[in-house]
């Protein structure tokens, strides 16, 4: 009771209104349609972890607008970035290396279900990092949200030039970052980020002086590099068109199958969460729990309705994010790399899953809410 009050209250003065009532109608849609789901159980856990979603951007926008200007609560969560980046990035790197070959080695001891046992030795032979999280591109989808935030840490801390120890420190973290990311070796990871780069420089291009220009094409130019060299490291994956192991064609082959199940469910959805139960009734090749396109898989789950009004309340939050690096704010520079991440992250969405792990999800939630209550006082919420 408490804390819906709390809710209520900050819902009441937020400027940031229309994004949490149209994702409210989101959830109360889903809510409604809980009797047409195919599985209700899965339903309800998906509606709760999207409106667990919902309060902690709130949490977040209410804390940014109180402590942004506290030194000491700043100096925390950078601190806590650099040690949650750098740990699950050598965790990565230390798989690659080690674990890989160990769990190889040693994979009748390791407890796996009979039915799974073939596809766990396929994922250590290919050695593709996953850290602590459950899949590689999940894995690079949560470095995406990270490594812009440490990298606009490193570039504002260049400009105050102080502290170069930090500096020093923060480069090595970036790089261990990079090199996990690498490790991914997923193609959707390096293209998300590699775009967002593209598109926030020719944004931003005009306020730069040149030496910033000429760095900036160098960085384009590398990632573009790492691409290529990404793509020849699965060069036997991309050029098996028939084969299921191919990227390309297994997104294909999801996202026909999920825009099946919307024409056939356009109204009510199957109920969120439950493609992966649905989808063996649809599918053209392989078995999959995922659209591996968050925006298709929440529109064949919801039903076009709920759809809308997400898309609604994306919309309005895109607006505010835009509107906050604007350069009147003073934490411009942090700004922009805050919303270097989240803008990844949505790019990302479009061939993966990132918003139905809750690892990452909450991490966005988190960091939307940072980057629009950077932009506010906190004399609204008296």
């Amino acid at each position: 009771m408490i804390v819906m009050l709390a809710f209520y209250k900050f819902w009441k003065l937020t400027p940031f209104r229309k994004i949490i009532n149209y994702f409210i109608a989101f959830i109360l849609l889903n809510i409604l349609f809980i009797p047409f789901s195919i599985n209700i159980s899965n339903s309800i856990r998906t509606i709760f972890f999207f409106s667990s979603y919902l309060m902690v951007f709130c949490i977040s926008i209410f804390f940014t607008i109180n402590f942004k200007e506290d030194k000491t609560i700043r100096k925390i969560i950078k601190n806590a970035l650099y040690l949650l980046l750098f740990i699950v990035a050598l965790k990565a790197i230390t798989q690659f290396f080690f674990e890989f070959d160990y769990m190889l080695k040693n994979i009748n001891e390791l407890s796996i279900p009979a039915d799974k046992l073939n596809d766990y030795k396929l994922r250590l032979m290919d050695k593709r990092v996953f850290s602590f999280f459950l899949y590689s591109n999940i894995f690079g989808g949560f470095l995406n949200l990270l490594i812009p935030l440490v990298f606009g840490v490193i570039i504002i801390r260049s400009k105050n030039k102080k502290n170069k120890v930090e500096t020093i420190i923060s480069i090595l973290i970036i790089i261990t970052s990079v090199i996990a990311m690498l490790l991914t070796r997923s193609i959707g990871v390096i293209l998300s980020i590699s775009l967002t780069i593209i598109i926030i420089f020719f944004l931003i291009k005009k306020g730069l002086n040149i030496k910033t220009i000429k760095y900036a094409y160098i960085s384009i130019f590398t990632m573009l590099l790492l691409i290529l060299v990404l793509l020849f490291t699965r060069r036997n994956d991309l050029t098996d068109v028939l084969s299921y192991t191919n990227p390309v064609i297994m997104r294909y082959y999801n996202w026909v199958a999920g825009l099946n199940i919307f024409f056939t469910y356009p109204l009510t959805g199957i109920g969120l969460g439950n493609f992966g139960d649905i989808y063996p009734r649809f599918m053209i090749k392989g078995h999959t729990q995922y659209v591996h396109n968050t925006y298709i898989q929440i529109l064949l789950e919801s039903g076009i309705m709920p759809f809308i009004f997400l898309g609604l309340s994306s919309w309005e939050f895109i607006k505010a994010a835009y509107r906050s690096i604007n350069k009147v704010n003073p934490l411009y520079d942090f700004s922009l790399y805050l919303f270097a991440a989240i803008f990844t992250f949505i790019l990302h969405n479009t061939v993966d899953f990132s918003f139905y792990t809750y690892s990452t999800g909450i991490t966005f939630s988190v960091l939307a809410g940072i980057l629009l209550g950077i932009n506010h006082e906190k004399h609204i919420y008296h």
